[in-house]
């Protein structure tokens, strides 16, 4: 941040010497409401639709798990028959996200009861409208449109965190494809972060036999002959 944008910001501000925090934490402190209240009050009204779903999805744990296997397990396959037979299979079991929207909740409810009936059809509509509802948080994976869009966060003086969805690999080559994500994106020059969960990285990864994840995650050392 720069040093006019900071001053500008700490404008009003009055230390409380009553206060328990150090001056330094107190500044700090103002600074994050006057960052809190500016977002809030640039946000449109779309963005503010989506906050108060996710508020209403963080109070109810068991709808995150299933929009989490929604998004991560039902779309995995490319053929729409598996895809719409596993995302009915959820909704079945794990009911309707309650946190969507009444819109929402009618297309899925519709989805989990005429889906099967014409996949090809029902199955993209669903996926385009989970895309475009996430598509202020969730970034296209394509190379070019990844590092193109984390060059100019970069240029903006903005760190980027980036977390690869995807879990459970079951093949060799896309283990091998995953592992080479990051360092693609090191090379691209971004300065933010980059996760990605060991089971999207290693296939067949498994927290059951110990000693096996443990070889494979980091095999042993080769003695060194001198010793």
């Amino acid at each position: 941040m720069q040093t006019e944008n900071l001053e500008t910001l700490l404008e009003g501000f009055t230390p409380d010497p009553n206060s328990k925090y150090g001056l330094s934490v107190q500044k700090a402190l103002f600074v994050a409401r006057q960052l809190q209240q500016r977002a809030i009050e640039l946000q449109t009204p779309a963005e503010k639709r989506q906050q108060a779903e996710l508020d209403r999805m963080l109070q109810t744990p068991s709808d995150k798990a299933t929009l989490a296997q929604m998004t991560d397990q039902a779309f995995r396959t490319n053929d729409p028959h598996r895809a719409v037979e596993h995302l009915i299979h959820i909704l079945d079991v794990q009911g309707v996200p309650r946190f969507f929207s009444p819109w929402d909740r009618t297309l899925m409810k519709g989805f989990q009861s005429f889906g099967s009936y014409m996949p090809g059809v029902a199955l993209p509509l669903v996926k385009d409208h989970m895309q475009k509802e996430t598509a202020n948080v969730i970034l296209p994976g394509e190379k070019e449109l990844l590092t193109g869009h984390l060059r100019e966060r970069t240029q903006e003086g903005v760190r980027m965190n980036v977390n690869f969805l995807g879990e459970a690999i079951l093949s060799e080559a896309e283990s091998e494809r995953r592992l080479a994500i990051p360092a693609q994106l090191a090379v691209a020059g971004d300065r933010g972060g980059v996760h990605q969960d060991l089971d999207a990285l290693l296939a067949n990864l498994s927290a059951g036999p110990r000693a096996h994840c443990r070889d494979t995650l980091r095999p042993p050392r080769t003695p060194d002959p001198h010793g």
